[in-house]
This record gives C-alpha cells, sequence and structure tokens, in this order.
C-alpha cells in the first residue's frame, strides 16, 4: 500500500471521475448497495475529549465510492452510516475522558474510493505516463472544542491519497478506508493537546459554519436554471458561465457532433468543447460523445462513460467522467 500526499507526487484526477461502462450506465439504473464494514481495533491511545463527533461535508454525500461490473452498478456505502462508522472506528481504538470537557469535530470534506485513481510517479507531463491504481482520496479536518468557553480550535488537516494493489471491490475499500482513517488517528494520538488548547487559535462556531457553508458557493450549485451555451473548459461550468453561442447537436452511429455557423452562415464542427447546456440540461464531451450530467447532492453524475480499445488491445482513449466533485 502506498500512501501519497499531495505534495509528494503531482496528482491527477479527472475531477475526481469514476468509470463505469456505457450499457451500465446508459439505463440509468438505481445502483445496489454494498456495505462497507470496518473492522474494530484495539486502543492505541488516549485522547483527552469526551467525545468525537463526525461532520460529513463532502459534495457527494449519497456514497463512499461506486464499484462497477459488466452488468451493474454497485454504490458503497459504509455499514453502520458514514457518521457512525467513522465516529465507532476511533472510539474503539482510543481511551476517552467521559469527564472531560472538551469535545472533538472530525470534518470529512472528502472520501473517494475508486479503482482509477491518477498519479504521475515520474514527473512526466505526458499524459499516458500516469499511472492508474485503485485507492482513496481522503481529505479531512479536525476540531477541538472547549465546551467551557464554546470555542472551536483547529488541530489538523489530512489531505492525502492512498493507493494499493487491490481492487476496492476485492477487499480493498475497506483497506483504503482505515489507511486513512488510521493516518488520522495516529496524528490525534501524536498531537500536543495541551500545547493546541493553550496556544490554538480560537474560533465562534460562528465562523466554522461560515468556513464550511462558503465551500458549496459555487455557481453552477447555485443556480435552478443553468445558462445556455457551450463550455470551453471546465471552469465555464464550473462558474455557469458558457459562451452564448448559437449551435446544434447531430447523434450518430459514430458518436455525436456539435456544430456553430459561422458569418457567412456555414456549419463548423467543433472539437475542443468540455460541454454545452441548452438551457435546461448539461452534457459533457467523452468518448466522442455528448453525456447528459444528474445533479446528485452537491455533485454531478454522468451516465454513458466508456472505453475504446485498438484492435491490439492497446488502450487509446478512456473517458473517466461519471461523478464530478467540486473539491
Amino acid at each position: 500500500m502506498q500512501l501519497v500526499t499531495l505534495n509528494a507526487l503531482r496528482l491527477i484526477f479527472s475531477l475526481f471521475l469514476l468509470l463505469f461502462y456505457q450499457t451500465v450506465w446508459g439505463q440509468e439504473k438505481e445502483p445496489k448497495i454494498i456495505a462497507l464494514k470496518l473492522s474494530s481495533g484495539k486502543i492505541s491511545g488516549v485522547l483527552p475529549a469526551a467525545g468525537i463527533l463526525v461532520h460529513d461535508v463532502r459534495f457527494d454525500t449519497s456514497s463512499v465510492g461506486l464499484e462497477e461490473s459488466a452488468m451493474e452498478v454497485r454504490m458503497i456505502k459504509l455499514s453502520k452510516g458514514f457518521h457512525g462508522s467513522i465516529a465507532e472506528f476511533f472510539k474503539t481504538r482510543t481511551a476517552l475522558d467521559n469527564n472531560s470537557p472538551l469535545t472533538l469535530h472530525f470534518f470529512v470534506k472528502r472520501m473517494v474510493l475508486s479503482n482509477h485513481i491518477y498519479y504521475n510517479a515520474s514527473q512526466s507531463s505526458r499524459k499516458f505516463d500516469n499511472v492508474e491504481v485503485p485507492g482513496i482520496a481522503f481529505t479531512a479536518e479536525l476540531y477541538l472544542q472547549d465546551n467551557n468557553s464554546n470555542v472551536y480550535i483547529p488541530v489538523f488537516r489530512v489531505d492525502t491519497t492512498i493507493t494499493g494493489q487491490k481492487q476496492i471491490n476485492f477487499g480493498g475499500g475497506q483497506i483504503y478506508v482505515e489507511a486513512a482513517l488510521s493516518a488520522c488517528l495516529t496524528k490525534m494520538v501524536e498531537t500536543n493537546w495541551e500545547k493546541v488548547h493553550s496556544s490554538g487559535r480560537k474560533l465562534e462556531a460562528k465562523q466554522l459554519n461560515e468556513y464550511y457553508t462558503k465551500r458549496f458557493a459555487i455557481p453552477i450549485l447555485q443556480t435552478t436554471e443553468p445558462t445556455k451555451g457551450l463550455y470551453l473548459s471546465y471552469e465555464d461550468f464550473r462558474n455557469n458561465k458558457p459562451h452564448p453561442i448559437e449551435f446544434t447537436v447531430e447523434e450518430g452511429d459514430k458518436g455525436d457532433f456539435l456544430y456553430i455557423k459561422n458569418e457567412k452562415g456555414d456549419q463548423i464542427l467543433q472539437h475542443e468543447l468540455w460541454g454545452y447546456c441548452d438551457g435546461k440540461d448539461m452534457f459533457i464531451f467523452s468518448a466522442s460523445n455528448y453525456f447528459k450530467l444528474t445533479r446528485n447532492s452537491n455533485s454531478f453524475m454522468i451516465y454513458g462513460a466508456k472505453y475504446q480499445f485498438s484492435t491490439k488491445k492497446v488502450k487509446i482513449f478512456a473517458a473517466r467522467e461519471n461523478s464530478i466533485n467540486f473539491a
């Protein structure tokens, strides 16, 4: 198993895009649920708090990952719920002080399991030098609350990617989730709590709420009616600022083709587009087709991404668009 920090390697995530086969997603079936159970552990340290509260501030709170097969899609969820599973993981591995006036608050900003995580170990800028491995992308922040003064003190932030050899659907899911949480647990146990409590920055509950609320203040998430036009880039989509150009889309057996008119009225085929909006629905370009984006919590799901292979079984194109998160 490999622990990869964002500063150690140049990570290349396609907006946290997860791969599934076109035949599955094209039918837009309700995915089946896989309950991911975390193991019980031995007590590894003492924490000077009466309890640990888990807060889910992820963009997509519906699952912790999606697992694909040729016939169906399965949604991975923690067996005792997101909050309960993580809280139990920590509580069974630490000794808490029930008489303490302190409470720990664990905010999870990202937990994405995928068999298709990209990173570039060679520092090469070439796209196809990227390595594709199973693992987890994980971000969390810990605060210490003093219940006597009702202030919140930042303790640490974990922003990491953990990869390995096991696919998430063959035991890897549990391994990667527990590895991420164990990394946090180690930092908790090693923290100088007296120093944090005495000299750490003090925040009010209002400040903390504003900080996490602001996280979701993204234009495309705040609109009920997306603007019609062409997305030349991801930023156009994110900011709900497509280019107001008239266009037509033709669907064919070999792909979808988007045309705009020039000053002479000629139809010009467009190739380098991120996607488009017809004023009602939004579409992203992938594998020679435009696929509809479906709002899912504060993220978007994409039904239809696919693989393409050459006759020599060499991968010539791989669409990875199945979940867009804004982390």
